[in-house]
């Protein structure tokens, strides 16, 4: 692979990324029980490269188990994921958000992430 090919790949991922970015709310609206979306990690320090994906919390009004829960979420939202872009997602309900918004990884997420979609009340 050349230095303009691999510069080219940079651009077309950094490209992927924003286009996903500027999709998911619209797509997270279009599914009810989804209340809540922050975006957090390396997109939000402003990284674009190769390595970057998007990590997400997703508050999701839901009785099912969390891993039922986050493989319902990727399969509805599967032709975003046609971008090319990794995306991780963390899915809770509003009870298990509550008991750990507080906590390390949590607290420190939402500290330094950003709300990109929330259901109007």
């Amino acid at each position: 692979m050349t230095a303009l090919s691999i510069d080219r790949e940079r651009q077309r991922y950094a490209n992927a990324l924003e286009r996903l970015v500027a999709a998911l709310p619209h797509a997270f609206a279009q599914i009810p029980e989804v209340e809540r979306v922050w975006l957090f990690g390396s997109y939000v320090r402003g990284r674009r490269d190769l390595c970057t994906d998007l990590d997400l919390i997703v508050i999701v009004r839901s009785e099912q188990s969390i891993v039922t829960r986050a493989a319902r979420l990727y399969e509805r939202l599967a032709a975003l994921l046609e971008f090319g872009v990794d995306v991780d997602m963390i899915v809770y309900t509003p009870e298990e958000f509550a008991q750990m918004r507080e906590r390390g990884f949590v607290k420190h997420a939402l500290a330094h992430g950003r709300i990109i979609y929330e259901r109007a009340p």
